[in-house]
């Protein structure tokens, strides 16, 4: 393979012995002379050679200058750069952005030795980058995959026209889903979180969202409840949980609501999930079972099903604990929920983009510069 090595050296005789010692490696080595720094930096942003070997003490340009233009110049600031020097002070050439250093009268080994160290370090940090490429790309197509089976906005749209969806997935995909269906005159919905974020919430969230679809085809289903019971069965069947020690826990934290707007009923049930409804300027909750949808100490238990009696102008919230339980503020403390609340009822009687625009806005400016903790869903609707 045939590696381009840059030398930037104003002294004959140090040029005749480095090109002598690369000539005679076995590898297939170009090289690039430039007998100044002004030069050197021309020539590397022209070849974008694998190596610059870079003498400090040169004329017009000397070595610091122009390493210090490399490294600012977008195309050259990942070269790596040897230096060539007879002193011991190397700090400002280091700080400027030097890879390495060669003391000269420089050993003829030492060299090479340091030149193949720094290709094979560039090479390695290439493939990385080049694997990181592949991954991400790989990774914004599952997003789109992930989008796809969502409920399109346009169907929301058409049955909750007085709604917002607030979806803030910690990386490109997430753990957390919405999910919204129609059947016999009632509307299904539900604002979820899966075990996990990245890759590995969003193959449960696909999963999850696969098999509620399931679940309302295939059967006359009456009760909030009932949904959760058939998701929790699909959920530990596919998974093939049994609960011994050795297994994974996965399971979906969940709020699910049936929506009959004939009968002006709200039906919820949730596993961990809680539901908040704003009436007449007072927040309700309606608290969830103490279980996930999966394998649980509790699994027998029968999820509870809350019946709402609906009127008009009541807000209804479903949403994950990635918003209450972020890190941020002068102190770094997590939101909490009882804040979550005081700002929900002091923006529920706003237009519901409106709302979203509000908690999106303050969840920036609490979060600053901490790092983004869970995936973030609220789903807000008002009848």
């Amino acid at each position: 393979m045939e590696y381009t090595i840059l030398i930037a050296e104003d002294s004959e005789i140090s040029l005749a012995l480095i090109k002598q010692v690369f000539e005679a490696e076995q590898d297939n080595y170009s090289i690039i002379i430039a007998k100044n720094g002004e030069i050197a930096c021309r020539k590397a942003l022209q070849k974008l050679p694998d190596l610059i070997i870079m003498d400090l003490g040169m004329p017009l340009m000397n070595g610091i200058d122009a390493i210090k233009h490399l490294k600012k110049t977008d195309e050259t600031k990942d070269i790596p750069i040897i230096v060539l020097t007879v002193s011991n002070n190397l700090q400002e050439a280091f700080e400027a952005g030097a890879t390495d250093f060669v003391q000269k009268p420089f050993n003829q080994i030492e060299l090479i030795a340091r030149a193949k160290s720094a290709i094979g370090l560039v090479k390695s940090l290439k493939e990385i980058k080049k694997q990181k490429k592949e991954i991400l790309d790989n990774i914004s197509y599952a997003k789109c995959i992930q989008k796809a089976v969502f409920p399109p906005d346009e169907f929301i749209n058409e049955i909750l026209p007085q709604h917002f969806i607030l979806f803030k997935p910690k990386t490109i995909v997430g753990g957390d889903f919405y999910w919204m269906a129609q059947k016999n005159g009632k509307t299904f919905l539900a604002a979820a979180d899966c075990t996990g974020h990245g890759v590995s919430g969003a193959l449960l969230n696909m999963i999850g969202i696969v098999f509620l679809n399931e679940i309302i085809s295939n059967n006359i289903i009456y009760n909030a409840n009932e949904i959760l019971s058939y998701l929790r069965k699909d959920i530990i069947k596919a998974l093939r949980q049994t609960g011994k020690k050795y297994e994974t826990h996965d399971g979906i934290d969940i709020a699910l609501c049936i929506l009959d707007s004939g009968k002006k009923t709200l039906q919820y049930s949730g596993a961990n999930n809680p539901l908040y409804f704003i009436r007449n300027d007072e927040l309700a909750e309606i608290k969830a079972d103490r279980m996930p949808v999966g394998i649980h100490v509790r699994m027998n238990q029968k999820f509870t099903n809350h019946v709402i009696q609906l009127e008009k102008g009541d807000s209804i919230y479903l949403f994950s604990d990635g918003y209450p339980d972020q890190f941020g503020g002068p102190e770094g403390v997590k939101f909490r929920y009882k804040k979550f609340k005081q700002l929900l009822l002091s923006i529920h009687d706003k237009p519901m983009k409106k709302q979203k625009a509000i908690l999106d806005k303050t969840m920036q400016e609490w979060q600053g510069n901490f790092e983004q903790i869970d995936d973030m869903l609220i789903l807000g609707f008002r009848i």
